[in-house]
């Protein structure tokens, strides 16, 4: 039972998705140290956008949902307090 959950996470997100999820988050949470949650998502933007265009310019390989994944952690930080209000 454990095994198929795990497996099915694992081929919705891939390792790749994670690393994009958890470099995101820790984006999130350092420059939330210093500004407000919007500006943090706009650092967090920044960031993915960033790294996508390098991937781009690299080997041709910008990915939407490499993007997505990233600004995640700060979205849904945002999206529950908009929630709580």
């Amino acid at each position: 039972m454990i095994s198929n959950i795990q497996n099915k996470i694992v081929e919705l997100m891939p390792h790749d998705k994670c690393l994009h999820f958890v470099f995101g988050f820790f984006i999130f949470a350092l420059s939330n140290l210093f500004l407000n949650d919007v500006y943090s998502l706009g650092i967090v933007f920044l960031f993915a956008l960033a790294k996508e265009i390098r991937d781009e310019i690299s080997y041709g390989g910008f990915d939407v949902k490499d993007l997505i994944f990233t600004i995640l952690p700060a979205l849904t930080k945002l999206l529950l307090i908009l929630c709580k209000r």
